[in-house]
């Protein structure tokens, strides 16, 4: 059987460690700081406290893409080695690195017209996008085709929820997420708002819980709504250095749906750059996304 070599972005926040073990190969986004380009690399060169810190402290941090000669070496290299391939790549709501996929692999196919490259447009964002990659992961790893993986997981992506809360609206502000106006009365009113990722990939609003302790609980109230088969997944809680926060979600989210099986991860640069410290969320299979 062709061995296939499964490809994401550092934008699934996946641990390194995790990675590593299900021998996923991450390409990474690039954040500028200090007027210095940084790979996303899952805080090993630059500790997730420190790049939190300076975000609190008010450095304007912009954020860029998977580059198209990363995806197009990486392509080649796993196809000189006669494998396939499965990319499973960051919202093309909210990026256009998917386009920057398709683009490799047109350009790989054309040296290399017998190549097997499958890309799918994950619709997900953070450790979400990395439940869906460590799924499609098990499912090569006990034999499934590179077709066959793509297919599922293009198939079940619509069931990953990811639901999540903010500490401040600045950060949505200087992104476009909200305007200027809504951020100010926002704050203003102490309102933490809890948003969610609609089926096209892109961020929305659910509700305008007044506090911290309040939008917390009404994260874990939606999980339990929303999930399906709790205690025969894993769930992922993630969090932009506020480890006591996520504790407390993951609390409330077990003692509300019976999961068992909990992902502790962070919120890494890239997201992070646009989301803020105190960012807050949690990812589960379920329904479908509207």
């Amino acid at each position: 059987m062709t061995e296939t070599v499964l490809i994401t972005d550092s934008c699934c926040d996946i641990p390194r460690e995790l990675t590593r073990q299900r021998r996923i190969e991450v390409l990474p986004f690039h954040y500028l700081l200090d007027g210095v380009e940084h790979d996303d690399d899952g805080g090993e060169t630059t500790s997730y406290e420190d790049f939190y810190r300076r975000l609190q402290d008010g450095e304007r941090i912009t954020t860029s893409q998977v580059a198209l000669a990363a995806y197009t070496e990486a392509f080649e290299r796993a196809v000189q080695a006669g494998k396939q391939v499965v990319v499973i790549v960051f919202s093309s709501a909210l990026s256009g690195s998917y386009a920057g996929a398709v683009l490799a692999r047109e350009n790989v196919l054309a040296l290399n017209p017998g190549a097997r490259i499958h890309i799918v447009d994950s619709l997900c964002a953070c450790t979400g996008q990395g439940l869906l990659v460590l799924e499609t992961a098990k499912r090569i790893e006990v034999g499934m085709d590179a077709s066959e993986a793509a297919r599922f997981a293009d198939e079940a992506k619509g069931r990953m929820n990811h639901i999540f809360t903010v500490d401040s609206f600045a950060h949505l502000v200087a992104g476009g997420r909200v305007s200027p106006a809504v951020g100010m009365a926002g704050t203003m009113l102490n309102i933490k708002p809890v948003m969610r990722m609609d089926a096209g990939g892109h961020l929305v609003p659910l509700a305008k819980p007044r506090g911290r302790h309040r939008a917390i609980t009404m994260i874990a109230d939606i999980a339990a709504e929303r999930i399906q088969d709790a205690g025969g997944q894993t769930i992922a809680v993630a969090h932009g250095d506020c480890l006591q926060d996520a504790e407390m979600l993951r609390d409330l989210v077990m003692e509300r749906t019976g999961a068992t099986d909990v992902l502790m991860s962070r919120v890494g640069s890239v997201i992070g750059a646009h989301t803020g410290p105190g960012v807050l969320s949690v990812y589960f299979w379920g329904q479908e996304r509207e």
